[in-house]
């Protein structure tokens, strides 16, 4: 009897254990639904990366920066003024500011203005009279919107207008022998900038910036101080190319602006701007200059 009874027992329980398990396997059991975010504020907190933690949202205000470039004079056709021996002209990395001021709204879509002089003189490598001066500027108007992609990624586009003038001098002293390239016009410029969040208020950012500029150029030829040559270049058109590549250190302080730092290397290439030599030193057509070298800037977001 006792065996019996423990054998129904044992069928007893071995029959609820299976219904429970099949009433278990009937049942439908579900997650709900996590309620989506509103628009402009999805949580990052889980992105498992450099940016985790970073805040997306921008306050806006007045952004203004002063830049220090470091920048070489070059031409396509060669820095010299002249096509004799011992007319080799070097530059050296001189320094030259710029200067931006500009407001944004927490959108990211702003305006600003943006300002850069460059005026150095290359002396010749070789021990001699001649030298190359240069003197010129930009004057830039510009609508920007800054695309906040995620907390890692930003983008910025700007387009707007852009002054111009440009003024190149390559002398020889001794003989007085002289060439002058002058231009002054406006146009547009546009500008796109990629930046990368790498770690806490560190980022890199690399940036593309083109112009084209039109008005008439003159060149000027002068033999022995006395001006042989004036041609003036009607409806002249001239073009820029300026890339960029560097860093980025933000802090915010306890005022609640942002203090930013940025190194960066660039490269300007300026089409049409200077003319190339002959053997009779006269106007044979258009020759590019540039000016490459670095750059560092500092900023304030408020």
């Amino acid at each position: 009897m006792i065996r019996r009874c423990r054998l129904q027992g044992s069928a007893f329980a071995a029959w609820m254990l299976v219904s429970i398990s099949a009433a278990a396997a009937e049942m439908e059991f579900t997650t709900p639904e996590p309620e989506p975010l509103p628009p402009y504020e999805r949580d990052y907190s889980e992105l498992e990366d450099y940016g985790e933690g970073a805040d997306c949202d921008s306050a806006g205000g007045f952004v203004g920066t002063l830049e220090a470039t470091l920048f070489r004079y070059h031409r396509a056709d060669g820095v010299n003024f002249g096509t004799g021996p011992g007319e080799d002209v070097e530059f050296d990395f001189d320094i030259s500011p710029r200067i931006t001021l500009g407001y944004a709204g927490s959108d990211g879509f702003g305006a600003r203005l943006r300002w850069w002089r460059y005026e150095e003189r290359g002396e010749p490598i070789d021990d001699n009279d001649g030298y190359i001066r240069v003197d010129t500027y930009t004057l830039d108007w510009e609508l920007f919107d800054t695309i906040q992609i995620d907390c890692n990624w930003s983008v910025e586009i700007s387009g707007g207008l852009r002054v111009n003038e440009f003024e190149e001098v390559l002398r020889e002293a001794d003989e007085g022998d002289s060439r002058e390239n002058d231009f002054e016009g406006f146009g547009g410029v546009f500008g796109l900038e990629i930046e990368r969040c790498l770690a806490e208020s560190l980022f890199v950012f690399a940036r593309l910036r083109g112009a084209i500029l039109m008005d008439d150029k003159r060149v000027k030829n002068r033999d022995g101080g006395l001006l042989f040559q004036d041609r003036l270049l009607l409806d002249s058109t001239q073009g820029m190319t300026e890339l960029a590549l560097g860093f980025e250190y933000s802090d915010r302080l306890e005022s609640g602006a942002t203090l930013f730092l940025r190194f960066q290397g660039e490269w300007q290439n300026w089409f049409n701007y200077s003319s190339a030599f002959s053997p009779e030193y006269s106007f044979t057509g258009p020759s590019d200059v540039g000016f490459g070298g670095i750059a560092l800037s500092f900023g304030l977001a408020r």
